[in-house]
């Protein structure tokens, strides 16, 4: 893996060697062994000989190793205008649909507090509205009270959910 974690290489449950690039769908390949080998040596990617039980924990621990090299930085958002708040906003958007809410979360606060969200009612509203949509309690993505729910946030978390699921039956 290298140092961003941008992309993995894994072997699955039976033995198969894949290139991962997490975040983008439909652009992992298999390897044979030699070929990640190869990779691995010729990009200078670091090697952790470890096992995970779920997509899920090997996606925490990627994180965790980038947060753990990259260091932390303040950004001022007030210096920043409407459109590029809004930019942001659709980053943290994509964080709760990945399964990073508290992050997301985190993000949209700052941006409520940010000199050019207090003048546009109309982004404040937008904020405001993903925020309370994060603050809802979960429930399945296929449950019947998630059927037809309206949140663009829900929506779009049921369409990551049927994508995988889609990939999944394949």
């Amino acid at each position: 893996m290298p140092g961003s974690a941008e992309i993995v290489i894994a072997r699955d449950e039976r033995g198969a060697t894949w290139l991962l690039r997490p975040g983008r769908d439909g652009e992992n390949e298999k390897l044979t062994a030699t070929d990640a080998d190869r990779i691995i040596a010729e990009a200078g990617f670091e090697r952790f000989n470890r096992h995970f039980s779920s997509w899920r924990e090997l996606d925490e621990f990627r994180h965790a190793v980038v947060a753990e090299r990259t260091p932390e930085f303040e950004i001022d958002l007030d210096k920043y205008a409407v459109e590029q708040l809004r930019e942001l906003l659709e980053v943290a958007r994509g964080w709760a649909v990945e399964g990073h809410g508290r992050d997301a979360h985190g993000l949209a606060l700052d941006l409520l507090g940010a000199r050019a969200t207090g003048e546009s009612p109309e982004f404040r509203r937008e904020v405001r509205e993903f925020i309370d949509d994060l603050e809802q309690p979960a429930l399945p993505l296929d449950s019947p009270a998630t059927r037809g729910a309206p949140t663009p946030l829900l929506q779009l978390a049921r369409e990551r959910y049927e994508q995988v699921r889609d990939k999944i039956a394949a």
